[in-house]
């Protein structure tokens, strides 16, 4: 027979309130031990691989928000040793994870951004139909980091493949740069 190490005043199998805790208690720690990585992160030599550092996210992302609350810049350095996650990791694969970890954040980042914009109207600039004033959103990754830039009241128009803007208050159109754009119309625009 199975007993309960904590005896206390009340019915069998009612929880009194000094139990609720105990079993409250006992539920978040091991829910924290099953979200916890059993072993320490080796990297697979794979950049591109982001999946690989998702399970130390959680305690990243709590790290990088106190950080913030202080007023201080999140840099790499700020992360080494202070990730429980992480412990038991070799000194260069953590710098890895803190990296890998730190580019997951801006690439997550920029894709609220881009589904924000989409939801409100943002579509792929090359579906525009003649010329368009409107915003336009340009995006990507890149070594180091993400970009993400909005050009308010642009004029914005497809030819010969290419994409031209026109910012307000300049005279000669301009070839779109590299990366990824998305356009919003202004009012009711046709877009195929």
């Amino acid at each position: 027979m199975s007993t309960d190490h904590i005896t206390r005043k009340g019915e069998a199998g009612q929880p009194t309130p000094n139990r609720a805790h105990f079993a409250a208690k006992q539920q978040s720690e091991a829910t924290v031990s099953l979200s916890t990585p059993a072993k320490p992160f080796v990297f697979d030599k794979n950049y591109d691989n982001y999946e690989q550092v998702r399970p130390y996210f959680t305690d990243y992302e709590n790290l990088r928000v106190e950080l913030e609350d202080a007023g201080k810049y999140p840099y790499d350095a700020s992360f080494k040793g202070k990730l429980p996650s992480l412990a038991g990791t070799t000194d260069k694969d953590e710098t890895t994870a803190i990296y890998m970890l730190q580019q997951m954040y801006s690439r997550d980042q920029m894709d609220r951004e881009v589904r924000s914009f989409t939801a409100f109207g943002g579509r792929d600039v090359e579906k525009i139909v003649g010329e368009q004033r409107g915003d336009l959103a340009t995006y990507g990754f890149y070594v180091g980091g993400t970009g993400w830039s909005v050009i308010k009241d642009a004029r914005v128009k497809r030819e010969n493949g290419r994409t031209l803007v026109k910012e307000p208050r300049q005279k000669n159109w301009r070839e779109l740069g590299s990366g990824k754009a998305l356009f919003k119309p202004v009012g009711k625009q046709p877009l195929t």
